[in-house]
């Protein structure tokens, strides 16, 4: 009797060390995983605002208590006209862009900043035959292929509108070997506000139409910085 009470008091002993020495080892790894993902990070603080928006998650993002999984987007809260406004701007967007906003988004983009090419491989191309290149045509597609998602889903509550918009802030953290700036965004979401206004400009609706849109914008860029940092944390994991 007394064996097996020594034996079962020596089992329990060694199974809490165990369990010690794995805390231990998780305490380490996760504490190597976040210099790691700091050290990700520094090029990528203090993003100035842009002429409309803002990166304050990826600028505050050294000093945020929780893992980019963990993280909520900030919330998108259109009223009913407010939905039926955002969406008939988009529809006539696409009806004025031949139903390519996306080509003209990337249109604007380049117009003001060339050398963004660059990151596609195309920077020996003038504009036009750069946006017709397969790759970067199919990245045209995919942004508006996922704006597409966000107006359709706009309104219902039991569709995550926001899982798209993170994974395409996911993917790009890759595009940073070939020089993409999460900064960049904001050049994407004042070419977009622009386009918004300029389609905009002669409705009645007008100031209730560009602010549900500023909310939307702000809502996507929110999305693709939690993307951006799981494509960091990721990459320090892997590490």
């Amino acid at each position: 009797m007394e064996k097996n009470q020594h034996e079962e008091k020596k089992m329990h002993t060694e199974k809490k060390k165990k369990e010690k020495e794995k805390e231990k080892s998780t305490t380490r790894h996760n504490s190597a995983q976040t210099a790691l993902t700091k050290q990700a990070l520094l090029n990528n603080r203090n993003v100035p605002a842009g002429k409309y928006f803002e990166l304050s998650r990826l600028n505050n993002a050294e000093n945020e208590c929780c893992s980019a999984d963990e993280q909520k987007p900030i919330s998108l809260v259109l009223n009913p006209k407010e939905v039926i406004l955002t969406r008939n701007v988009w529809a006539a967007l696409k009806e004025k862009h031949q139903h390519l906003v996306g080509m003209e988004i990337f249109r604007q983009i380049f117009n003001r900043r060339p050398d963004l090419k660059s990151l596609f491989g195309v920077s020996a191309l003038d504009t036009e035959m750069a946006l017709n290149s397969t790759r970067l045509h199919r990245h045209t597609m995919i942004f508006q292929d996922v704006i597409d998602i966000l107006m359709v889903n706009i309104s219902n509550v039991d569709v995550n509108i926001a899982d798209s918009l993170i994974d395409l802030g996911a993917q790009h953290w890759v595009l940073t070997k070939r020089g993409f700036d999460p900064a960049y965004w904001l050049i994407f979401g004042d070419v977009l506000f622009d386009l918004v206004e300029n389609v905009t400009r002669k409705l009645p609706s007008r100031k209730r139409s560009t602010n549900a849109w500023r909310k939307t914008i702000a809502f996507m860029l929110d999305c693709m910085q939690i993307g951006y940092l799981k494509g960091v944390q990721c990459y320090a994991v892997e590490q």
